[in-house]
């Protein structure tokens, strides 16, 4: 059997490893400002600090948007779902922003921040003292989850090194931008109606990894970035 021989390019694989070497350290001389500087710490950093800034958004929500019923509704069932949502978030966010050459567990995390919303959609509505003031409320849910979801999209890119691609990390971004959202609209929508949480809560997960893919760039310009 005769040798392979070099590549086609005339570059021995040596050469093609060393032009891979120096051109990733050019981009990494060439990376300067805020984001640079952030995207250069290390990895409990980053996930602190975009745990921050979403904790900064949901503490918005309180001041400004707050649910009308947040005083009245069932205090447990409040904690207890919204721990379970912050603790499968922030595992989430974890695998989001973990060095590529670490083994992640993408799918797992996948199928998890995809069932979560629809197993609380599922739920029967919290029995209350009194009703909850729905009149004028939940026509915003779709607009105001987007909107979140769209914002922990973009904090976990400013954190992130080396962005995921494929179909498989778009599905785990957009599920967990739907995870924020539900969090966010857990705070300010008062109805807890099972159709209602699914059809305008528990389904943003689907809707924010369409939008995510579209806005992925081509795997060229990827290439050449």
């Amino acid at each position: 059997m005769s040798d392979a021989g070099p590549p086609p390019s005339g570059l021995t694989p040596a050469d093609e490893l060393e032009r891979l070497l120096t051109g990733t350290h050019e981009r990494i001389k060439a990376d300067r400002g805020p984001l640079a500087w952030l995207r250069c710490r290390p990895t409990s950093q980053r996930f602190g600090m975009v745990l921050m800034g979403l904790a900064g958004l949901m503490a918005l929500t309180l001041w400004r948007f707050q649910r009308p019923d947040f005083a009245t509704y069932p205090a447990l069932r409040m904690a207890i779902t919204f721990s379970v949502y912050l603790v499968a978030l922030a595992l989430s966010i974890g695998e989001l922003v973990r060095p590529l050459y670490t083994r992640g567990r993408t799918e797992l995390f996948i199928v998890l921040t995809g069932a979560l919303p629809l197993l609380v959609a599922a739920l029967p509505a919290a029995a209350r003292v009194e009703d909850a003031p729905t009149i004028g409320h939940g026509h915003d849910c779709i607009p105001v989850g987007m909107l979140a979801g769209f914002l922990l999209m973009l904090i976990v890119r400013a954190f992130d090194r080396a962005p995921r691609v494929g179909t498989g990390p778009a599905l785990l971004m957009g599920n967990t931008a739907g995870l924020f959202a539900n969090l966010v609209l857990m705070l300010h929508c008062p109805i807890d109606r099972p159709a209602h949480l699914l059809v305008t809560h528990a389904l943003l997960g689907v809707a924010l990894a369409a939008l995510f893919k579209v806005l992925e760039p081509p795997r060229a310009a990827r290439i050449r970035s």
